[in-house]
């Protein structure tokens, strides 16, 4: 179990595989071991990092952050790898961090890889994360029981922690990037524009309704409509995962990246 003191707090990352860079960053309330069944066949095209961000995984459960900690936690752990340029690919508040490190770090992204993206808050998600107060026990037993597995037994605390890291104005404001024609209501303020990304962008978006309910395939439109040379739009049929929501097919999840990445070889970094 790889760990690092990152930032000043241990953080747990995998790392397998040799070639090029791919970092793959979890969702809320997320870790690592989202990806665990794709490791065989990514690594055999790149070295993949995949860290439990801060106060989510195995990574240190912290009451409060900075709202820029998440970047540059990733900043210091491909500093702490040796990694000086990556593919970063990220879901759902993993796709947030992955095009803000974008804008900060534009020398150490060689492309960023979207699913479930969330350019900016809506109101419909904010809703949905803070269904339960903060209070785990509030949950659904089989989320509570997913929340261990991801978390481990101190799961309560840090499903706590994250609702108070996510509620603070300013973490959201630095994570809300401005699109021309928005097609919903931002919570909060913007802090950037999203054309502020200069690397090719690869957004692999499921097709199913509940995805787009939620927001995150009008955001996939939107992304593709403000950048459309720059922007490579996959929409891929959807299947259901554990937790009952849209999911992309584990086999077509990876043929997408690797196309990606193989399709970039030869081009100029942005």
């Amino acid at each position: 179990m790889p760990t690092a003191t990152i930032n000043g707090l241990p953080h747990y990352y995998d790392d397998v595989g040799n070639g090029e860079a791919l970092v793959l960053l979890h969702g809320a309330n997320g870790s690592a071991h989202a990806f665990e069944e794709h490791h065989a066949e990514l690594s055999q095209r790149f070295r993949v990092i995949a860290p439990d961000m801060r106060s989510m995984g195995r990574s240190a459960h912290v009451e409060s952050m900075a709202h820029d900690a998440w970047v540059q936690d990733l900043r210091a752990l491909l500093d702490y790898l040796g990694i000086v340029r990556a593919h970063v690919y990220g879901i759902s508040l993993g796709s947030r961090v992955a095009m803000r490190f974008a804008i900060e770090y534009p020398e150490r992204v060689r492309s960023i890889i979207l699913t479930a993206p969330h350019t900016y808050l809506i109101k419909e998600l904010d809703s949905n994360m803070n269904r339960a107060g903060g209070d785990g026990a509030n949950l659904p037993s089989a989320e509570q029981e997913e929340m261990r597995r991801r978390h481990g037994e101190d799961w309560l605390t840090a499903y706590r922690n994250y609702y108070n890291i996510r509620n603070k104005a300013e973490l959201q404001t630095y994570y809300n990037l401005r699109v021309s024609n928005p097609l919903h209501d931002v919570v909060g303020e913007y802090s950037d524009h999203v054309t502020r990304i200069g690397c090719p962008i690869l957004v692999l978006q499921s097709d199913d309704i509940l995805t787009r309910g939620r927001g995150t395939f009008d955001h996939a439109i939107e992304l593709k409509n403000e950048m459309p040379e720059q922007v490579r739009l996959a929409i891929v049929p959807s299947m259901a995962s554990g937790q009952g929501r849209a999911a992309i097919p584990p086999a077509l999840f990876r043929h997408h990246i690797i196309e990606f990445a193989n399709s970039l070889e030869g081009v100029a970094a942005g």
